[in-house]
């Protein structure tokens, strides 16, 4: 009886939206809902500075669910930690040289965001700057 509610009630909510982009919306928060571990879901909602192993115990899990939507709001709000990854390895320098090839590891976030973007083709690409949509981006390449 409970589970019939409940899946009339999503049904209900989801049938609300209007547009394709809250449609999408709804249906990635909810499935990360299902799938994450409490400390990824809280960590994901919580409004305090989160520490790099929260940080990336979200992270993994968003891009295990292959949630690259959700992973960029996520990424956006908690940019302080990359920040601070980039000012642990500078080494005592105060500029950045971002002419020079990124020599991060597998285990930051900057590495990581450039794998994903070599999966990706980006001909006539567009992003929608604060909604976390890209038009254009197909997989492959």
């Amino acid at each position: 009886m409970m589970t019939n509610n409940l899946n009339q009630y999503i049904k209900a909510e989801y049938e609300k939206l209007k547009s394709e982009t809250e449609r999408r919306e709804f249906v990635e928060k909810f499935r990360f809902l299902m799938m994450a571990k409490d400390n990824a879901f809280s960590g994901y909602y919580t409004n305090r500075n989160l520490t790099e192993a929260e940080f990336y115990s979200v992270a993994d899990t968003l891009y295990d669910l292959n949630n690259l939507w959700m992973l960029s709001g996520f990424i956006r709000q908690n940019r302080q930690v990359l920040f601070q990854e980039i000012q642990d390895s500078m080494d005592g320098v105060k500029r950045p040289d971002f002419t020079e090839t990124c020599k991060f590891g597998k285990d930051t976030m900057l590495s990581r965001m450039f794998q994903v973007m070599e999966n990706f083709q980006f001909s006539d690409c567009m992003v929608a700057e604060g909604t976390g949509l890209n038009y254009g981006v197909e997989p492959g390449g």
